[in-house]
């Protein structure tokens, strides 16, 4: 079998009525359920638009019956770190889709390659738009635009309980959004789009996604449509063109049809080259074999179906296959139960595929209603699921097959489907459009393991997030009119001022100028906020109102804007939006600040921990709700390197930074024994005072030769190098620009000085450019901080291009060298040798004692006078003991083996090298840095959690990096690789890792990726 352009079907999810889940929607199926029912009073108050007795009745439709999903108004904000307030406003087919989709991705099991992952979706309408903007239709009405003025503040009563528009009031319910959203939510940096084809919307987006895949625009593809039904408008035009069925029944091939139930769902699938599935390993659900899509062209009307451009696209799809339209056996059919378009359909079926070949048809419309967007998806992933179940499940509906079928078949009962021989099994899907956009998709099934059951995403607690609130029950004309309302959310207009106290808050956390503020801005996706600096709000905050302890987690998410934060201080400290008009219902948005911010009454209450601790438990329990040990502070029995010993049991390691291998070096040791004899253990003085050794001096001047410096100078410790050092050379006034994954103790150290902070986001250079060209000139002294080597991902700034820049904007460069000395550079001697740069291009040197040089402490090296300066007034260094003799001689001592045996670097360079090389073969993603320094990424804490402890039982040890150390989405595995590791221990630790990494993934609820190499 030849697979040149063929897709795989390697995942998918839905949500359509009656059925949940994948699994469920096989299961109505098969038992032949029918999921409609009359329109529930909580969608809107149908029996002031139907009137069952005039069918031409205008403005009234006359059937009550659809297809509607449980519930549309929840979402579990909480998951995907959604700012309520902005979810309020996001249209409800958008939030659907961003949760099928994170089933479909999870049913996939596979690893994400997200910045070559497409999103294509099919959606045509947005009804909740028309419930958002019919304020501004109401005072459209109030002009006369549409009639007869009417009284103003009737009409503005009666829309008071809408909420007034806001900043993502229009980008929220765009239908480009449908896609874009998604993309957003799970970092997707493919293509990605609406495709609007009408009823053909979700089928043609598939069909779109499909051509990218094989012109090489994606990797994977995300596909799918939604159809939300939140107004009635869709019923009553689809009633004055007789189009939905009066009896309330969906018949498709039956003579009684008069046409189908209005339902609405959502569905995705997830697509890859079957080239790159088999070789991956992947699991196939049904492949496609070709795709065919056409237009009408000029037809008798837009909503007229025309028999050549349903062949049409038929003919393109098997041309596209390469496949005898005969080797069809089963055909899911648009089969909206219409007269004329089941007629037109089955006439096309007929010349295609032979008017004396028995195919299998037939229409999920009659179980779920018309999807209208979504039912090409929905029809699409009952055909997988016919295929990977070789069964025919029963159509139902259809007690009188139309004589139009001719040799066509209905299934009354559930079926096997037959087989040619020699052949794979093949079924068709078709969906057509208003307007006259025909697709159809040839499949073939897979032999694989039969697909498990569909295990749901881990979802948080749902909250209703609906910008409309219902009024009371609709009383005469001449009842007196309730008082306008404010936003029913529960937050301040947008358009209110924000107090000047958060402006001034946001301004100094952020560096900002306050004039150059506004509401609608996300702290972190627009200011580039990072947690240090939320903090720093907080603190502000805490001086304009004394009782604020911590702003809620709800408002500590990426897209929080100033506005949801003064809408809260509002809420908690001020005067809060006016209440709900009598009658009225508050929408419910989430929990009530005020009442979150009361304790519970009682007789004597006990003091309530600080939230921080409560956080901290929840987050050291999920080891324990896993079923997993504890990974922190585990007693190792010996010296780690290559290996360790725990508990007795001899493991590789992984988790130690001893890069050269030098801690359990001989002559490392003996340095240090020696020391420990002549000296003790202990200087027992600050080195101003009496604390001072020879040994100091020794280990700061071999330091100095290393890196071509003036001078040096020995700390106690290596965050405290930072922290003592930015701390106190930076002042208030001064600006401080990092990279935004530096080390924790560098924003520690600046928050420490007063200066102002920004981060820079990660390597970016234009960036960094940018924000000197327009900060730098505001402050007295600028320092940009970045490392040799990032401890998180192990790659490189472009160091030279930094020279570069500060040559042209003449701030000073502070390099973080804790983790390429030792490793950059062809004898070790980090960033300045590995980029070729003077040792005066960097004006402080910055590093570590405790990873490639084998001890503990720290180290500042450059200009002597400045050296010199830091010596005699850094208080870290002043008031600290020095640096203990055993610890110095050990780093002096490692600092000589690095220069005697260069051959320990190389080997360091080749295990790296090995590690990184034999991961991506094994299709884990372990970024694009080229240190020791190797992640693994899990895409959520609990799968790191999950990995580690399996990697363990496999007899490896390796750290978890989980919330909030990193994003809840690049959560990861840290490997640090060292010059003593063998061959054979990396081989046999990445063959571990590729067996264990799917699974622990997939129980664990990441999004591991995968890259290719």
């Amino acid at each position: 079998m030849t697979t040149s352009g063929a897709v795989a079907v390697v995942g998918g999810a839905c949500r359509f009525p009656g059925a949940e889940n994948l699994d469920a929607y096989w299961d109505l199926i098969r038992a032949g359920r029918v999921a409609t029912g009359p329109v529930s009073p909580d969608r809107w108050r149908h029996g002031w638009v139907h009137d069952p007795h005039d069918v031409r009745a205008a403005d009234f439709s006359y059937t009550d019956v659809v297809a509607h999903l449980a519930a549309v108004d929840t979402f579990p904000a909480a998951r995907y770190a959604l700012a309520p307030r902005r979810l309020e406003v996001t249209d409800p087919q958008h939030r659907l889709l961003v949760q099928v989709t994170d089933e479909a991705l999870r049913d996939a099991d596979i690893d994400l390659p997200r910045d070559r992952t497409g999103v294509y979706m099919g959606a045509s309408v947005s009804e909740y738009k028309d419930l958002l903007t019919s304020r501004i239709r109401a005072r459209q009405m109030a002009a006369g635009e549409f009639g007869t003025p009417l009284d103003a503040a009737a009409v503005e009563a009666a829309v008071a309980g809408v909420a007034p528009p806001r900043a993502y009031t229009i980008p929220g319910t765009l239908l480009n959004m449908a896609a874009a959203t998604v993309s957003a939510v799970f970092d997707l940096g493919g293509p990605s789009f609406v495709v609007d084809a009408a009823c053909a919307s979700a089928l043609v987006a598939v069909h779109e996604a499909v051509v990218h895949l094989r012109a090489g625009q994606c990797d994977l593809a995300v596909a799918g449509g939604v159809y939300l039904n939140l107004v009635p408008d869709n019923l009553i035009g689809f009633s004055r063109i007789g189009a939905v069925s009066r009896r309330g029944v969906c018949r498709p091939f039956d003579r009684r049809a008069d046409g189908f139930v209005l339902g609405e769902g959502a569905g995705v699938v997830v697509l890859k080259r079957l080239d790159d599935a088999l070789a991956a390993g992947d699991r196939v659900y049904a492949v496609i074999r070709g795709t065919g899509c056409a237009n009408d062209g000029r037809a008798e009307g837009p909503m007229t179906p025309r028999l050549d451009g349903q062949v049409t696209s038929l003919r393109r799809a098997y041309a596209d296959a390469a496949v005898d339209p005969a080797t069809v056996g089963f055909v899911e059919c648009h089969g909206t139960a219409t007269p004329t378009g089941d007629a037109v359909e089955l006439a096309a079926l007929r010349t295609v595929l032979g008017e004396d070949r028995p195919v299998q048809v037939s229409s999920v419309k009659a179980n779920i209603g018309h999807t209208m967007s979504a039912a090409g998806i929905a029809g699409l992933l009952k055909t997988v699921l016919v295929l990977r179940h070789a069964t025919v499940p029963p159509q139902v509906n259809c007690e009188d097959p139309d004589p139009a079928l001719g040799v066509l078949r209905i299934a009354a009962a559930e079926q096997a489907l037959p087989a040619d021989a020699g052949a794979p099994r093949r079924a068709a899907v078709s969906s057509f459009g208003f307007g006259g956009t025909n697709v159809h998709l040839v499949l073939e099934e897979t032999v694989g393991p039969p697909r498990p059951v569909t295990v749901l995403a881990p979802v948080a607690d749902a909250v209703r997030y609906w910008a409309v609130r219902r009024g009371s029950e609709p009383e005469p004309p001449t009842r007196a009119a309730a008082s306008p309302a404010s936003d029913p959310g529960p937050a301040a207009a947008e358009s209110a001022p924000v107090r000047a106290a958060l402006l001034a808050a946001v301004a100094k956390a952020g560096s900002y100028p306050p004039e150059s503020l506004r509401a609608e801005q996300a702290l972190v996706d627009d200011l580039g906020f990072d947690s240090l600096m939320l903090v720093e709000l907080e603190e502000q905050l805490a001086a304009a109102h004394p009782d604020l302890d911590r702003l809620p987690d709800e408002l500590m998410r990426r897209t929080t804007t100033i506005a949801d934060i003064d809408a809260w201080l509002t809420v908690t400290f001020g005067t809060g939006p006016a209440a709900p008009p009598t009658g009225a219902t508050a929408p419910a948005v989430g929990p009530d600040p005020v009442d979150a911010a009361r304790p519970a009454a009682a007789a004597d209450p006990a003091p309530a921990p600080p939230p921080e601790l409560a956080a901290l438990q929840e987050r050291l329990s999920l080891a324990a709700r896993l079923g997993v040990a504890n990974p922190y502070f585990v007693p190792h029995d010996g010296a780690l390197g290559a290996t360790t010993r725990i508990g007795g049991t001899e493991l590789v390691d992984f988790s130690g930074y001893d890069y050269l291998g030098l801690a359990t070096h001989p002559a490392v040791v003996a340095a240090a024994t020696d020391a420990l004899a002549r000296y003790g253990t202990s200087v027992s003085a600050s080195r101003v005072a009496s604390g001072e050794r020879p040994l100091h001096r020794a280990l700061e001047k071999a330091v100095a030769a290393v890196l071509g410096t003036e001078a040096a100078l020995a700390m106690v410790s290596g965050h405290a190098t930072n922290v003592g050092v930015l701390g106190h050379l930076l002042r208030p006034g001064d600006l401080a620009l990092h990279d935004a994954l530096a080390h924790d103790s560098i924003l520690q150290g600046i928050r420490l000085s007063g200066a102002h902070r920004r981060p820079f986001p990660h390597n970016d250079l234009d960036a960094l450019d940018r924000m000197l060209a327009d900060l730098a000139p505001r402050h007295r002294r600028v320092v940009v901080a970045v490392e040799g080597v990032y401890s998180m991902d192990g790659d490189l700034p472009d160091l030279p291009a930094l020279v570069e820049l500060r040559r042209r904007h003449g701030f000073l460069l502070y390099l973080d060298e804790a983790h390429s000395l030792g490793v950059l550079g062809a004898t070790g001697r980090g960033a300045g040798e590995h980029w070729g740069v003077r040792p005066t291009d960097i004006d402080i040197w910055m590093g570590t004692l405790s990873k490639a040089l084998a001890s503990c402490g720290g180290y500042v090296a450059g200009d002597a006078q400045l050296i010199e300066y830091l010596r005699y007034t850094t208080p870290g260094f002043l008031y600290s003991v020095g640096l203990p003799p055993a610890s110095t001689a050990a780093a002096l001592a490692a600092l000589r083996q690095l220069r005697d045996e260069p051959e320990r670097v190389a080997r360091l360079r080749d295990n790296a090298r090995l590690f990184r090389r034999l991961a991506v073969q094994a299709g884990l993603d372990v970024g694009v840095g080229s240190a020791p320094v190797v992640p693994v990424i899990t895409g959520g804490s609990a799968a790191a959690l999950l990995l580690a402890d399996r990697m363990r039982q496999r007899g490896v040890n390796v750290q978890p990096i989980l919330y909030p150390a990193v994003e809840e989405t690049a959560a990861r595995m840290r490997f640090f690789i060292n010059a003593t590791h063998t061959e054979a221990q990396i081989e046999s630790t990445i063959e571990a890792l590729a067996q264990e990494h799917g699974r622990a993934v997939g129980e664990g609820g990441g999004h591991g990726r995968r890259i290719r190499g």
